[in-house]
């Protein structure tokens, strides 16, 4: 009877293992990845924007943001952010969506840090966390080259390594 038995306990064995080499014979079906970015979504003034999250380091309230006399209208002054004096300028003036600094009570500065750049950017509101697949970004039909890209057809997706590192906020001036 224990014959019986480990012929029956081997039969069930083989056919185990011709059930698991069927399965692990089978093509493997590939998907496709679609690249994709996570993204911090702002609101500047009535649009909406995306920056990538690789390059914030945090969300600040602007509360004890210092105006700075005589500088250009998107500098929105300097953030003492423990002991180390940052930069804050003001996303939307810089952008040209409006020439005015923001006075939204929602308003946050968002602490971008790259290895040229530290700098505060303050925005009308923080929005959330969202994710961005980037190969099915409309591309940007306003020539501007800090534009990565629309998703959805509201969220501009902006390359901030290109806007800030851009001579677009180099400063000139000669004293006398």
């Amino acid at each position: 009877m224990n014959v019986e038995m480990d012929i029956a306990a081997e039969q069930r064995n083989e056919q185990a293992l011709l059930e698991r080499a069927r399965r692990f014979a089978q093509p493997l079906v590939q998907t496709v990845s679609k690249a994709v970015l996570d993204v911090l979504l702002l609101r500047l003034g009535d649009e909406q924007y995306a920056v990538g999250l690789p390059f914030l380091r945090s969300v600040l309230p602007p509360q004890e943001l210092t105006s700075i006399p005589c500088t250009p209208p998107y500098v929105a002054g300097l953030l003492n952010l423990r002991g180390e004096i940052l930069t804050v300028l003001d996303l939307a003036v810089a952008l040209q969506l409006r020439d005015l600094p923001s006075t939204s009570k929602s308003a946050q500065v968002i602490l971008v840090e790259m290895p040229q750049v530290r700098v505060g950017l303050l925005v009308d509101e923080v929005l959330t966390v969202d994710r961005l697949c980037l190969e099915t970004l409309d591309r940007n039909f306003g020539g501007q080259v800090w534009a990565a890209g629309v998703a959805g057809g509201t969220t501009v997706l902006l390359d901030l390594e290109r806007l800030l590192t851009s001579d677009r906020f180099a400063v000139f001036d000669e004293l006398g």
